[in-house]
């Protein structure tokens, strides 16, 4: 578990109203957290427009960790981070999520993954 919250912290979200969204975003960058360290590198995001990305070493060696992510015609934006901790709370807060390897739509694509290929073989 990365984070959890304290109990003055859990008073004020609930005189704002917004104790049940504080305690999903918990648990949701606390499933970030541990999918990462249980080698589960793969997340989602759907808004505005489906994304997946994958986190891998950072190809330029200037990070330990890069969190690569896609839409439906190729790669839009990495994060670079060096330690676990920090890259699941990046990762949280663009908005992605935990995805089983089952459910993969994008990155199953060779179109999107060659183009990601192109990119870093330059």
């Amino acid at each position: 578990m990365l984070r959890s919250m304290t109990e003055e912290e859990k008073e004020c979200y609930k005189i704002f109203g917004v104790y049940e969204q504080a305690v999903k975003d918990v648990e949701n960058l606390n499933k970030i957290y541990d999918a990462l360290t249980q080698k589960k590198f793969i997340f989602c995001r759907n808004i505005y427009a489906y994304k997946e990305g994958f986190v891998h070493p950072d190809p330029t060696g200037q990070y330990k960790h890069q969190f690569s992510y896609f839409f439906e015609r190729g790669p839009i934006g990495d994060i670079k981070e060096n330690t676990l901790e920090k890259m699941a709370e990046r990762i949280f807060e663009a908005g992605f999520f935990s995805l089983e390897k089952s459910d993969v739509r994008l990155l199953s694509n060779s179109e999107i993954i060659a183009n990601f290929q192109v990119i870093y073989n330059k």
